[in-house]
């Protein structure tokens, strides 16, 4: 059995009405061909669509697998399926249906050259990445010239955000964290938040949203280009941590956390919803774009990457249903 494989096969509509089929009911009745097309299951489970009556014991892990049988019914059935009926082939030992195992090898043939197509496609565009990454000066650093022109919005303001000819009397008011582990807004001068945007030091969520409340220049931004308050951009970056709680994300840089956040609020109307009341269950909206990974190591490959996010993805689905909460946000849903 191979490891990718959809367990599919063609199943015609009219199959009632062909005339070997309809010959093996006048036998058998409609017992028989529901025997029939369990046997069909069978072959379309086995390597190469074939199965080897010659083995000891075949008949009774047959008369197993289609149940209302015996072995020797079993052998007598597939008998007239072959010479009776003409429904099956039998060859060397193995006995096959031949429109079915011709369907589902061409089908593998055109899977394998996909795949082979799909691999070369994906060498080519890491040879181009690395192509554009060497035509980025790392001397040209603090001009934070990009080298993808199709940024949005957003990320243009964060990322070129120039520095203010600030004087120690400006003052904006932010969210900072207190000791107890609460937000509470204060005045404060305006400061540089260059420190906050460490892309090397992964965060909690709680810790993540903090600093981004903290940081005046993604307030700013956010909440000008949302049309949204302060204390609204907070209830929403409490939701947006409810919902990498839901994908099993618990740690992020904060150039990750922030680029995420944009993208996962871009699916939703600031306007009209309500971010005290969000259910990361029901969120039925796609993620676009890239895969959000789940931050791992650095050089950790792309395919281990996604594989630990589908077992942290799997990981929180199950607890999720084996919680209190769980059963709420099914009900909810």
């Amino acid at each position: 059995m191979k490891k990718k494989d959809n367990h599919w096969f063609a199943h015609d509509k009219n199959a009632m009405n062909q005339p070997a089929l309809m010959s093996l009911k006048a036998v058998y009745g409609m017992k028989g061909y529901g025997i029939w097309w369990a046997l069909m299951e069978t072959l379309r489970s086995n390597e190469g669509y074939r199965y080897n009556i010659k083995e000891e014991f075949a008949y009774v892990h047959l008369s197993k697998l289609l149940e209302e049988m015996n072995p020797e019914e079993v052998r007598v059935f597939i008998d007239d399926c072959i010479h009776r009926f003409k429904l099956l082939k039998l060859k060397n030992g193995y006995i096959y249906q031949e429109e079915m195992t011709e369907q589902l090898r061409a089908l593998d043939r055109k899977r394998k050259t996909m795949s082979e197509g799909g691999k070369k496609s994906a060498e080519a565009r890491k040879r181009n990445v690395l192509t554009d990454n060497e035509l980025c000066n790392p001397l040209e650093s603090t001009l934070q010239l990009p080298c993808n022109k199709e940024r949005k919005e957003e990320e243009s303001i964060e990322k070129n955000t120039t520095a203010k000819d600030s004087t120690p009397t400006e003052v904006a008011k932010v969210f900072v964290v207190d000791d107890g582990g609460n937000f509470k807004s204060v005045n404060t001068s305006t400061h540089n938040t260059q420190a906050l945007h460490t892309q090397e030091t992964h965060y909690t969520l709680e810790q993540l949203c903090a600093r981004s409340m903290a940081d005046i220049d993604f307030n700013l931004a956010t909440t000008g280009i949302k049309r949204i308050t302060e204390a609204q951009l907070f209830d929403w970056l409490t939701a947006f941590n409810k919902w990498l709680r839901y994908t099993a994300e618990t740690h992020k840089t904060d150039t990750e956390y922030r680029k995420h956040f944009r993208s996962w609020l871009g699916y939703h109307d600031t306007a009209t919803e309500n971010p005290t009341t969000y259910n990361p269950a029901a969120d039925t909206k796609p993620l676009r774009g890239r895969r959000v990974l789940p931050s791992p190591p650095s050089g950790t490959p792309i395919e281990e990457a996604l594989r630990l996010q589908r077992e942290e993805t799997e990981r929180a689905l199950r607890r999720l249903r084996s919680t209190d909460d769980g059963e709420q946000y099914k009900a909810s849903a």
